[in-house]
């Protein structure tokens, strides 16, 4: 249950951001809805209320485990809230204004000031500023989704939240986090968040050796031959295709993927890259 400021008590469910579908049509909003934002390293109490169009005794006093205006913990989530409109007849979102900073990019506006509640792509597409042309000192619309409730999923739960998924978050830590039941949170989704770990399958490559698929992969080599008991018997030959672990994350509140960093060798060109990396 949450708490707000008015000491009144609402049932609290949440619509995650991992893509920027939204609703078709929309007839009406609602007066209150909340965000989930992400709190980065450096930022303050007065900032988020400044891009949340907030004062920052309203911002406390729906997040009252923060102590004070010169004080918020890194690393944590508070509740921003917004009224939650319809747009043009199509969709419910809330549209913020943001006035740009010297070397603002839509990229920093959508990940850092906002936290993943919008897209970098989003921004782009409702915006006339072509990305790398966003003048100082203009005006940003930042579009963020939310919901107004939703009777199919359950009638009792009328204030949403948007909630932006990280990497490091389950469909357990979520839960705990929001003291809200896993089927309840996966009925709201419409991304699957029970297996947010995949195997892929990989062609192992002629020369190929366990310490290279390893590194690339960023899975150690004991990780890998757990995962291909079947496949490896001899850990210094390795031919066919193995399974590979890796993690399935949010990319840019877009899609599902996983990105690998890779240091380039010499003689290297990404068709090469792609065959040594990729062969699924």
């Amino acid at each position: 249950m949450f708490r707000s400021k008015l000491g009144l008590s609402f049932s609290l469910s949440i619509i995650f951001l991992c893509s920027t579908t939204v609703e078709s049509t929309c007839s009406k909003g609602c007066d209150l809805a909340l965000g989930s934002y992400y709190v980065w390293p450096g930022t303050s109490v007065r900032f988020i209320a400044e891009v949340s169009a907030n004062s920052v005794d309203e911002l406390i006093s729906y997040n009252p485990e923060i102590p004070n205006e010169y004080y918020i913990k890194a690393g944590t989530r508070i509740d921003v809230p917004f009224s939650c409109d319809c747009i043009d007849g199509e969709f419910l979102a809330h549209v913020f204004t943001y006035a740009v900073r010297s070397d603002d990019t839509y990229d920093t506006i959508a990940k850092t000031y906002y936290s993943n509640l919008t897209t970098a792509a989003t921004l782009e597409r409702s915006n006339s500023y072509q990305a790398s042309r966003i003048p100082d000192n203009a005006v940003v619309n930042v579009t963020v989704n939310c919901s107004c409730g939703n009777a199919s999923v359950s009638e009792a739960y009328g204030l949403f939240v948007t909630y932006p998924l990280r990497a490091e978050d389950s469909l357990e830590s979520i839960a705990a986090a929001t003291n809200l039941g896993e089927d309840l949170l996966q009925s709201m989704s419409s991304q699957d968040l029970r297996f947010r770990s995949r195997l892929v399958q990989v062609n192992v490559w002629p020369d190929a050796n366990l310490t290279f698929i390893s590194e690339v992969t960023t899975s150690s080599i004991d990780e890998i031959l757990s995962y291909n008991k079947d496949n490896i018997a001899n850990k210094d030959f390795v031919t066919g295709r193995i399974n590979v672990p890796l993690t399935c994350h949010c990319v840019d509140g877009e899609f599902l993927g996983h990105v690998f960093p890779y240091v380039v060798l010499s003689s290297d060109a990404y068709d090469r890259i792609a065959e040594r990396t990729t062969r699924t």
